[in-house]
């Protein structure tokens, strides 16, 4: 049996089969592989070097699962910004083209010219990347976010180094390319990361976050730690405690340091700090994200997201499970909301409003049936539906209790908003006024009547 890595193979013409008809939404695969060689990863002995699905098949799949009404879809590979597919350059360069070009050349000035057109400032690898001529990941994101600006977009796992300024700005631009980016720092000590073979700085990585925030307002930011790793002294670990706490992570999946073989680190590094350290760094690492993820989660309350709901809670909790729809934020932090009729958009709920001479001189009146009430249309939601909320709650580490406002679209709600992420200055006054005044916009069961909770009218 040959079970040699192959350059070429990306299982593009394979089609998955998906279990879970049920379900809103969908990962497709669209490179496999990883270049970087960190010294502690196994991922390029296991998967290979990188290569690139063409990016017609990629936008042939994504039209399939728009067409069975997909809502959302996650873009997948080892290393997943560093996508570039040379297939339609190759095809017009003739036949004696390879459509793949893995790069292999060790030229530092070339090398260093490459990294520089093609990373994110301060970063660089132990490869030349040759991305001339190729369909790029900030291009291929682009297209994919054109099939349908009603399916959400996300993408993982990338790397720092290849969150360019193009990349960087489609997901500012499109509003269905979720604002939520993971960028693994492993560690925040320059001096580990120079051990681990990173290719950058912590100066250069607390640099491109800072970029990130700027150019993608709100975004949220998620990471992986790495704590342990060979030699690391206690001056590191507390470089890591800080960078936890001021980057103010979203998430944060936290390890101990394993030895795995075949790579650098197994080779050349002793695995020297002992476990009872590890586990206690890892306990300190977890509260100093804990005290950033606690300031983030007090900024929620009374923020605007869009939800995309995807079916209830399988649990009860501050909430009955039976009563209530969960889905997921832009910033994919989950929202749990009571089941219940919406006005069918915020246009016409802004239009009721404007008719009824706003909403805090509308009198309640008797529920005149289905698809009417004082809100004006109203219609129920479920699995698959767009929804804006406001957070009246966080629980857990980042569970968002919301009031439901809305049935909307992604198209609406990022006009309404200005954003899919939008801060508390982006809400327009006259929904500040419903926000103000309501808390729910519910039809009593026991009443026939569509109640105003909290409101006073």
């Amino acid at each position: 049996m040959n079970v040699q890595l192959s350059l070429e193979e990306t299982y593009a013409d394979i089609m998955p089969v998906r279990q879970n008809s049920s379900s809103n939404s969908a990962f497709v695969s669209i490179m496999r592989g990883c270049n970087n060689m960190c010294a502690f990863c196994i991922v390029p002995f296991t998967r290979g070097r990188e290569r690139s699905r063409p990016a017609d098949s990629i936008l042939r799949e994504v039209e399939q699962l728009s067409q069975q009404g997909i809502k959302e879809i996650t873009l997948l590979g080892q290393n997943v910004n560093s996508y570039a597919d040379f297939s339609a350059a190759a095809a017009a360069a003739g036949p004696q083209q390879h459509h793949q070009q893995p790069p292999h050349s060790r030229s530092t000035t070339d090398q260093q010219h490459s990294q520089q057109l093609y990373y994110a400032p301060g970063f660089r690898s132990v490869y030349q990347p040759k991305r001339q001529g190729a369909v790029g990941f900030a291009e291929l994101l682009e297209r994919v976010a054109s099939v349908n600006p009603e399916m959400r977009v996300r993408f993982t796992s990338p790397h720092p180094k290849d969150f360019t300024d193009d990349v960087l700005g489609v997901i500012s631009s499109l509003p269905n390319v979720c604002n939520y980016l993971h960028m693994h720092a492993q560690s925040g000590s320059t001096s580990v990361l120079e051990r681990m073979k990173r290719g950058y700085s912590r100066e250069a990585y607390d640099a491109l976050v800072q970029r990130a925030r700027v150019v993608v307002p709100n975004v949220a930011l998620s990471t992986d730690i790495i704590t342990g790793f060979c030699g690391e002294t206690e001056e590191e670990h507390q470089a890591t405690v800080d960078l936890l706490r001021n980057m103010r992570y979203d998430n944060a999946f936290l390890f101990a340091y394993s030895e795995r073989e075949k790579t650098y680190a197994s080779r050349h590094y002793p695995d020297d700090v002992p476990a009872a350290v590890k586990s206690r760094r890892l306990a300190e690492l977890f509260t100093a994200y804990g005290e950033g993820q606690a300031e983030l989660n007090a900024l929620e309350v009374g923020r605007v997201h869009l939800a995309l709901l995807g079916g209830r809670p399988r649990r009860d909790g501050q909430y009955k499970a039976s009563e209530s729809l969960q889905g997921r934020t832009d910033t994919m932090k989950r929202v749990i909301i009571p089941e219940q009729q919406l006005p069918v958009s915020l246009d016409s709920l802004q239009q009721h409003l404007r008719s009824s001479k706003g909403v805090l001189g509308a009198q309640r009146r008797p529920w005149q049936g289905p698809g009417a009430g004082p809100w004006g249309p109203m219609a129920a939601v479920g699995t698959g539906d767009f929804v804006a909320v406001q957070v009246q709650q966080v629980v857990g580490r980042s569970t968002l209790l919301c009031v439901p406002i809305a049935k909307t679209s992604i198209t609406e709600f990022a006009s309404v908003f200005g954003s899919c992420t939008p801060g508390m200055q982006q809400v327009p006054v006259w929904l500040q006024q419903v926000l103000l005044t309501s808390s729910s916009f519910a039809e009593s069961p026991a009443s026939g009547h569509c109640m105003v909770a909290q409101a006073g009218l």
